[in-house]
């Protein structure tokens, strides 16, 4: 029974990365994919590029990256071009679902550093919503300030042209 693989398409499809950090990606971790000449993908190599494009877009060094692959190797791999061997096929399915598993984010911890982060971003939201409410009032203040000044410009000109009637009147009266 083959495996089901995917092609380079769907590969880019299903990491959700441009296709060029997948070529950078095929370079960088050939060793580790099952068929990596063939343009073929099995679910495990989807699985390890998974690993190493999440690491690469949050900006983990290639080290680090390295080692979370090899962790997924620890948990029942042999090599890294183990789904080649006839005696593993059998179980690739399994090792692919325990890689995908190892490239899902972990579940939300109560540690102190969750803890401390969910309060970093509590406080960035409530500060984006008061610079937000300050901004708004700040508008509103200045289409007040306008329009007072309008009202205050029109009414000195009503003031100025009954001034000069008033004026012209009593001249008229001296006259």
């Amino acid at each position: 029974m083959s495996e089901r693989t995917i092609g380079r398409a769907e590969l880019v499809r299903q990491l959700g990365v441009s296709p060029r950090l997948v070529r950078e990606l095929l370079r960088q971790y050939h060793g580790w994919l099952s068929q990596p000449d063939s343009g073929r993908f099995t679910a495990l190599d989807l699985a390890r590029l998974q690993i190493a494009a999440r690491g690469r877009v949050s900006g983990r060094p290639a080290e680090e990256i390295e080692n979370q692959l090899v962790a997924t190797r620890r948990r029942g791999e042999g090599s890294p071009r183990a789904a080649l061997d006839t005696s593993q096929r059998a179980d690739a399915a399994g090792e692919a679902a325990a890689a995908q598993e190892a490239c899902e984010p972990p579940a939300p911890q109560e540690g102190p550093i969750a803890i401390e982060l969910q309060r970093l971003h509590q406080t960035i939201a409530e500060g984006a919503e008061r610079e937000r409410r300050d901004r708004d009032r700040m508008l509103t203040a200045l289409m007040r300030t306008q329009q007072e000044v309008a009202h205050l410009r029109q009414e000195l000109g009503t003031y100025r042209s009954r001034r000069q009637r008033k004026r012209g009147l009593m001249r008229w009266f001296r006259g």
